[in-house]
């Protein structure tokens, strides 16, 4: 959400650190839960559907075959 966004730097992950990807659909909305993880710790990140694209030039291989057609 915008109100969220204002004041803060961008948040950067090394594609290495993404772990999992799970599927979201809540109501009519569509998206990913990306499952990050670093020395740090963990964390999940919502994305929207369009990022689909992104994550299956990157991270194909956490996209199952049904998630890859969509």
């Amino acid at each position: 959400m915008i109100l969220f966004r204002a004041f803060h730097p961008p948040f950067i992950v090394p594609w290495t650190s993404v772990t999992k990807v799970d599927s979201l659909s809540i109501w009519r909305l569509r998206g990913y839960r990306l499952h990050i993880e670093s020395e740090a710790g963990t964390i999940a990140v919502c994305v929207r559907w369009t990022f689909r694209e992104v994550l299956v030039q990157y991270r194909p291989e956490l996209l199952d075959s049904e998630q890859t057609n969509i």
